[in-house]
């Protein structure tokens, strides 16, 4: 899977949050990040499931990114 982490920097970095959506491919659905998607799933739905548990996992790494950098 991808992590929220592209370069090992926070997401936060450079003011822009990254954010994972859902998208539609010819295959199926697929969890997108900056261009770059993971593997089909069978329906929205378990995109959308995979896509928000990143996203909460990647935001939970920026808090304490924000933390030890004050």
């Amino acid at each position: 899977m991808m992590s929220g982490y592209l370069t090992g920097k926070s997401a936060n970095i450079g003011g822009e949050r990254r954010r994972y959506t859902v998208i539609e491919k010819p295959d199926g659905w697929c969890v997108s990040l900056n261009g770059m998607t993971t593997g089909a799933f069978p329906n929205r739905a378990a995109a959308a499931t995979v896509a928000r548990s990143l996203q909460h996992q990647a935001d939970n790494l920026n808090h304490v990114y924000e933390r030890k950098s004050h």
